[in-house]
């Protein structure tokens, strides 16, 4: 089978295990993952983050909590199939343009990837031993991932539990992410000794 077509089948699998979660229960493991993310993260030096869809873990409690405690938010600003990130400095500036997402201030500042310490990554599907990453299809957060030289964030992928799979089909663009964020631990590489 084509690559593609084993990714569709994945996302898709994705997807109606996600729906077929109640409301309640995305809540409830929304609120999980937002108290494992302010215990592993608790002041880092700037965020790069996501605008939560329903279909995606709710981490606006986290951000609420960094932008109240003086710690850098960036939020996704969109163009075309790729975006950028911008500076927040509330959630309720936040602004519907043109793809059904709130974003920053179309004049809010750029981001400068040296000022920002943890990317935390939406997506449909995600794998907890090589830390792979399905996103929706049209590779953005790959591209952007490839471009990180000298200086790269932690990437951070943040699921539901019902998103974690055995394997998913990669191709050679395919980043792989650093941790696995769920509402029951956070999947690291044992190499870096977390608790």
């Amino acid at each position: 089978m084509h690559k593609q077509s084993e990714k569709k089948l994945a996302r898709d699998a994705a997807i109606r295990r996600i729906k077929a979660m109640t409301q309640a229960e995305r809540t409830a493991e929304s609120r999980s993952v937002c108290k494992h993310i302010l215990h592993h993260f608790p002041a880092p030096k700037g965020v790069c983050a996501y605008y939560p869809l329903n279909t995606e873990v709710n981490i606006l409690p986290v951000l609420q909590t960094y932008l109240a405690n003086g710690i850098s938010v960036y939020m996704p600003s969109f163009s075309g199939k790729d975006f950028t990130f911008k500076k927040v400095t509330s959630l309720e500036e936040m602004r519907v343009h043109k793809i059904s997402i709130p974003e920053p201030l179309q004049n809010a500042k750029e981001v400068d990837f040296s000022e920002v310490e943890v990317l935390f990554i939406p997506g449909r599907a995600f794998t907890t031993k090589e830390k792979l990453r399905l996103g929706r299809g049209n590779g953005g957060y790959d591209r952007l991932i490839a471009t990180f030289q000298s200086h790269r964030p932690k990437l951070v992928g943040v699921c539901f539990e019902c998103q974690l799979f055995p394997a998913l089909p990669t191709e050679p663009h395919d980043q792989p992410l650093d941790e696995i964020m769920t509402a029951r631990k956070l999947y690291w590489n044992s190499a870096e000794g977390r608790v």
